[in-house]
């Protein structure tokens, strides 16, 4: 159903009010959605592409986190939706998001989508639009053996480069 279009004066209201409808018709859907979910996130969890793509043309925010740190994107490879990855991609969603998992993890993006062996047209769509692995900044698995490889390795080319040691 296409939106009319509107004066910028009123794009912010008529952002609003999709939002609005958009999250009335999932919570019908879904009673359990949460409280303080925004709307695009609550449409990509339930998998509703077209109403996904309602929010992006009203101006939502393709970023737009729940109270834990999940976006849509998030849910759309969650949900393995192609159509939707790329649509959220084209808005410029982060393909960097991370979060904590449930056991306290950070995690990017690009790493719960190979963990949970998504197609390959969801990883190459991600890898494309510059999805890394590991979280910048966090202390993950590729910095520990980053700073093991400049520590230990250091040592060890040391110890090659002696010409004492057998």
């Amino acid at each position: 159903m296409p939106w009319p279009t509107a004066a910028a004066s009123e794009a912010p209201r008529l952002s609003a009010q999709v939002e609005r409808m958009v999250l009335e018709a999932m919570r019908r859907k879904d009673a359990t959605i949460p409280a303080g979910w925004p709307a695009i996130v609550a449409a990509a969890y339930e998998n509703e592409t077209d109403s996904v793509k309602w929010l992006l043309d009203a101006k939502a925010d393709p970023n737009a986190p729940a109270p834990r740190k999940a976006n849509a994107l998030w849910h759309a490879v969650s949900n393995r939706n192609l159509v939707m990855v790329r649509l959220l991609l084209q808005a410029s969603a982060d393909p960097n998001h991370s979060r904590k998992n449930n056991k306290g993890v950070w995690r990017s993006l690009l790493d719960n989508a190979l963990n949970d062996g998504v197609p390959d047209s969801i990883l190459h769509a991600l890898r494309m639009a510059g999805a890394r692995r590991g979280v910048p900044g966090k202390w993950d698995q590729s910095q520990t053996l980053q700073l093991a490889d400049q520590t230990v390795g250091a040592g060890l080319l040391a110890l090659a480069d002696d010409p004492s040691r057998p």
